[in-house]
């Protein structure tokens, strides 16, 4: 009988090891989803205007359509974003674009707003 209960204990001892390495990893997991989660969140926007300087239109390899352009911000930076649907733009428009800083990694997001009249 001690015997089983040996074998019973060490079972028991190895089942709560798995339970608490699937538990950690998938706290880890969680962790970094949500630390990139609030990265992204978080960060200074503000709205710069550029011109219009040439744009480019494609299908990815999974078939999804984009349209791409490339802006020259008033900071001189030039830029390329994604276009939205049903917005038209030529050589030349003047443009709004929406720029984001992240402070947890620097890094810098571009997002089109609007044709500016």
């Amino acid at each position: 009988m001690p015997q089983l209960n040996e074998q019973i204990d060490a079972f028991a001892l190895k089942y709560k090891h798995q339970r608490f390495r699937f538990y950690s990893v998938a706290f880890a997991i969680f962790a970094l989803f949500a630390m990139s989660v609030i990265a992204a969140a978080a960060g200074e926007t503000r709205i710069e205007q550029g011109v219009v300087t040439s744009f480019h239109s494609g299908t990815t390899a999974d078939g999804i359509h984009q349209r791409r352009v490339y802006i020259e911000l008033n900071s001189g930076a030039t830029i390329s974003t994604r276009l939205p649907r049903k917005t038209f733009v030529a050589k030349g428009d003047r443009v709004s674009v929406n720029v984001k800083h992240s402070y947890f990694f620097g890094r810098l997001s571009y997002q089109f707003l609007r044709v500016e009249q």
